[in-house]
């Protein structure tokens, strides 16, 4: 990801442009950003790109040695040493993903979860429609109806 994939001009995108050669199963999608996702990439865009030279032009997110960008095993162990560190819990990228997906599932159709996540299926989709006892508690409590 290249810093204008989340800035234009003299402010944030406020969606998220994800190209086939980047999405994890080639499936290029347009995913909104959260409030608070804009508001980290302001903070990004501060604390690190404006200090950088040839703004606009290097990658989101470059090694702390090099403008190349951080590559995908660093981010795994970035997101494992958090993990660790601060929540005291084995952490890994996909079980991030897999967070985002369930906690859409219970606030939207299982096609948007579809289309954000890029599956190709609606079957691969359909790992993440798993019940809690809340879910099956408001199923009960709509027979009181």
């Amino acid at each position: 990801m290249r810093q204008d994939d989340l800035w234009l001009g003299d402010a944030p995108l406020s969606q998220l442009d994800v190209r086939a050669s980047i999405a994890k199963n080639g499936t290029p999608r347009t995913v909104p950003l959260t409030a608070r996702a804009i508001e980290s990439v302001r903070d990004l865009r501060a604390s690190l790109w404006l200090s950088a030279p040839g703004y606009g032009s290097l990658y989101a997110f470059p090694g702390p040695y090099s403008p190349l960008p951080i590559t995908p095993r660093t981010i795994q162990r970035i997101v494992s040493y958090y993990g660790r560190h601060v929540l005291d819990i084995r952490l890994t990228p996909h079980m991030l993903r897999h967070t985002f997906a369930t906690r859409l599932m219970r606030k939207t159709s299982i096609r948007i979860v579809q289309q954000l996540l890029g599956h190709k299926s609606l079957s691969s989709t359909q790992i993440y429609t798993h019940p809690n006892s809340q879910d099956l508690k408001e199923a009960i409590g709509t027979l009181d109806d």
